[in-house]
């Protein structure tokens, strides 16, 4: 369902759903009646106010997933590419690891893939974890890539030979089997979780909604596919972190 209207004005006939629900939602409810009656830009309904609080609630859930894969160490990394109604290659970044008794597969974001070719997927990636402060050199243990067309391998610095067997003259077997199941459970076995995060791609940019821009696509797919993270918010903790990164903007939130 598209949501701005193509004139949001006061004397506008046909605002938007946005702003026509938020306008049912006041009748019902003295405190956003009270907002959406307030002077200037003290609304907090335009679209670029719309867009920096997705932005703001997707960091907050993809801080909690980047949490959980660095407390569980090793990972593996779920990739694979489609086209959406504008035609433009979207990838879909997926963590598999282990945590708190159970494996997860997480989804991080989507991406607007320039280059299709090995290198330029490699690098996009890459990039990506390194973003999220992501060691994948040291604990990346595996990775999925469904029907690439290109064959994809994130290089990882080699140990010597030396330094190999001084580990395991230093760790006993125990340590070993420990570090091993740690690993299995976080090795990918299949890419639906990209899949899935393809049904959300569809379900967001639709035939009314293609002139979407790609962050805010990324931002409304990880809510949407992680809204079990995202319905968990403290959502005073998402107005502090709101008005951290806007403190030029003195008008109470609420």
């Amino acid at each position: 369902m598209a949501q701005r209207g193509h004139c949001e004005s006061e004397q506008s006939d046909n605002k938007g759903n946005f702003l026509k629900i938020l306008e049912m939602i006041a009748k019902h409810n003295p405190v956003v009646a009270k907002k959406i009656k307030a002077k200037g830009n003290a609304k907090y309904t335009s679209n670029t106010i719309q867009n920096e609080i997705l932005q703001c609630l997707a960091s907050m859930v993809q801080d909690f997933i980047v949490k959980e894969v660095k407390e569980s160490e090793v990972f593996s990394i779920i990739a694979d590419e489609t086209k959406d109604l504008q035609k433009k290659e979207q990838l879909s970044l997926v963590l598999r690891y282990y945590y708190n008794g159970a494996v997860h597969e997480s989804f991080l974001e989507f991406q607007n893939a320039q280059n299709l070719d090995a290198k330029g997927l490699s690098d996009m990636i890459i990039k990506c974890l390194e973003s999220y402060g992501l060691q994948y050199k040291s604990n990346l243990v595996g990775q999925g890539y469904d029907g690439a067309s290109a064959r994809i391998i994130l290089s990882r610095k080699a140990e010597s030979r030396a330094a190999q067997l001084g580990n395991i003259l230093d760790l006993t077997v125990f340590l070993e089997l420990f570090r091993l199941c740690k690993i299995a459970p976080a090795l990918p076995v299949s890419s639906a979780a990209c899949e899935r995060s393809f049904s959300a791609l569809k379900l967001i940019k639709t035939h009314l909604r293609t002139t979407m821009l790609d962050n805010r696509l990324s931002h409304l797919g990880l809510l949407s596919i992680e809204s079990r993270r995202a319905r968990a918010l403290n959502m005073d903790d998402f107005i502090k972190v709101f008005a951290s990164k806007h403190k030029n903007r003195r008008i109470a939130l609420f």
